[in-house]
C-alpha cells in the first residue's frame, strides 16, 4: 500500500556521499567496489542508486533513500548449484537478518521458491497481531543462506505503531461467517491493507476445502462490520484461494 505520508520514511536528507557509506556498511563492501549510478526521484521514494563488483563478478544493485537513508531495495543474482537448506532454516535466517539491521518483531507470512533462492514476505507484528502492511521480501540463497535481495517499499511507506481496536468480536462469532466446507488449521487477529488506501483489523483464518487452501478475512471490528461488509459478496471480500 502506497502512503503519501510514507510512516516509516523517518530521518533527515541525506547526500550521496553518505548514503554510498550506508550502502558500504550495510552490505560490507570495499567503498572501491562501489559505483554510483546516480540519483532517481520520479518514483515512490526518491533514492541514491549504487552498483557493487562483487567477487565473482557479479553486480549487486541497492537503492538508498534520500530520506533518512533507508535500504529501498537491494538484488543480486549468482547462481545456486546446490541445495542445501530448508525452507524454515532459510525462514530463521531472515529473521535473524532483520533484527541484526534493525526491523524487529517481524513475522514469516509467505514464502515462494524461485530456482535455487527462496523470496520470503515479513510482516510486522504489534501485540500479536500481523501487520500485513508493513511487508519486507527477502531473496535468500538455498546453498548458504546469503541475503541476495530485499524490498522494503510496503514498509516504508506503512510502517507505524498503531492503535488497535479492543473493541472487536469474538473469534467464535467469527467463526459463524466460514463456510462450513473449510476446515481451520490457525486463527489470529491481522491488520490488512484495502483497496481504499485505509486498513482493516480481522480475524484471518487459514484452512483447507478439499484439495484447495484458503485465506478467509473476517472484520474483526463491530463499529465498521456494517458498513465494509453489508453489500459485499463473501468470495469477493474475504475469502482468497492459495491455489489461484
Amino acid at each position: 500500500m502506497v502512503s503519501r505520508d510514507r510512516k516509516g520514511l523517518t530521518g533527515e536528507d541525506i547526500d550521496e556521499n553518505k548514503a554510498k557509506e550506508i550502502a558500504k556498511q550495510f552490505t560490507g563492501a570495499a567503498e572501491d567496489k562501489i559505483d554510483s549510478k546516480g540519483f532517481s526521484e520520479n518514483g515512490d521514494i526518491p533514492v541514491y542508486n549504487f552498483e557493487i563488483k562483487m567477487e565473482n563478478d557479479g553486480i549487486k544493485s541497492i537503492a538508498i533513500s534520500k530520506k533518512g537513508g533507508h535500504i529501498v531495495y537491494m538484488d543480486y543474482y549468482r547462481e545456486v548449484v546446490e541445495e542445501k537448506i530448508n525452507p524454515q532454516e532459510l525462514i530463521e535466517i531472515g529473521k535473524k537478518f532483520l533484527n541484526e539491521k534493525g526491523y524487529k518483531n517481524m513475522k514469516e507470512t509467505y514464502y515462494m521458491s524461485q530456482g535455487g533462492n527462496i523470496v520470503i514476505n515479513f510482516a510486522y507484528t504489534q501485540d500479536d497481531v500481523t501487520i500485513y502492511s508493513d511487508l519486507i521480501k527477502l531473496k535468500i540463497a538455498k546453498d548458504n543462506g546469503e541475503i541476495l535481495g530485499m524490498e522494503t517499499a510496503g514498509y516504508l511507506n506503512c510502517h507505524q505503531v498503531r492503535n488497535i481496536s479492543k473493541d472487536i468480536i469474538t473469534v467464535a462469532k467469527a467463526k459463524e461467517s466460514l463456510n462450513s466446507r473449510i476446515k481451520i488449521n490457525s486463527q489470529n487477529l491481522a491488520i490488512i491493507p484495502t483497496e481504499f488506501g485505509t486498513e482493516l483489523l480481522c480475524w484471518e483464518f487459514k484452512g483447507k476445502a478439499g484439495d484447495n487452501e484458503f485465506l478467509v478475512y473476517i472484520n474483526a471490528e463491530t463499529r465498521k462490520r456494517r458498513r465494509y461488509f453489508n453489500d459485499c459478496k463473501y468470495s469477493k471480500w474475504n475469502t482468497y484461494n492459495l491455489n489461484m
